[in-house]
């Protein structure tokens, strides 16, 4: 197929809408799924956003080429939702992201949850970015990230971003520590980095720079480099602070 574009609110249901290709580290049991919808596109761009209310239940988005496979347009794009979906690239370019959030709109009440993410290459899995772009409210909850790139990466400020029970794994078609699969973020604020496992990267796990942030039961395992660092102002980040830390 060739590009799908949404440029008013609704809600798209593939054949498999509420039924979850992975809870990340919940623990929930994965549901049983039947034959996918599926939204084949190389090169770039499979799916253009460019309204609010917009949710995609259920669905997978393929593509042997090419990332930015849902990317959005316009300046208002509130209240994303994206759950239950497998997003597959075969061999994504660097600098680029399976969902890229980019379009310098506002991108309050965006929501990922339960969502398969495979990308080779050098691609994200999902990109926070925009000149004037603005991000509120955010939460990425219950997704399995195996990425060549970035699992995560914000190039602009948040504000009340939750991470929560995904699994992060550098294990790509069973080889691990092939992936990076990790976030990389230097503005988040009151961020809420709960419940994660970081596992098998190529590189560390998170890197944030955080204010207000609660950072807790977390797992880190056989990451080449480490699990957690936290940005000190470096590269235009904020200098971490008031913030908690336990297991």
């Amino acid at each position: 197929s060739g590009l799908v574009s949404i440029p008013k609110s609704l809600t798209l249901l593939g054949a498999n809408a509420g039924i979850a290709p992975t809870t990340g580290n919940s623990g929930e049991a994965v549901g049983t799924r039947g034959p996918e919808t599926i939204i084949s596109h190389n090169g770039l761009y499979a799916l253009s956003i460019g309204a609010d209310d917009v949710t995609i239940d259920g669905i997978k988005i393929v593509s042997a080429s090419g990332s930015r496979n849902v990317t959005t347009t316009g300046t208002s794009v509130r209240n994303l939702t994206i759950r239950n979906t497998i997003v597959d690239v075969t061999n994504g370019p660097a600098s680029a992201a399976a969902v890229q959030l980019d379009s310098n709109a506002d991108y309050t009440g965006l929501t990922l949850e339960y969502n398969q993410f495979t990308v080779r290459g050098s691609s994200w899995g999902v990109y926070f970015g925009g000149a004037t772009a603005t991000f509120a409210e955010a939460t990425i909850s219950k997704n399995t990230f195996q990425t060549g790139g970035y699992a995560i990466f914000t190039a602009r400020p948040t504000t009340d971003f939750v991470i929560d029970e995904n699994t992060f794994d550098g294990t790509i078609d069973g080889v691990a520590n092939t992936g990076s699969s990790n976030i990389n973020g230097g503005e988040l604020g009151n961020l809420q980095l709960t419940g994660n496992l970081f596992t098998d990267t190529s590189s560390y796990g998170a890197v944030v720079g955080v204010d207000g942030a609660t950072i807790s039961g977390n797992t880190f395992r056989r990451n080449v480099y480490y699990g957690l660092g936290l940005w000190g102002g470096e590269w235009g980040t904020a200098a971490s602070a008031n913030s908690t830390i336990s297991n």
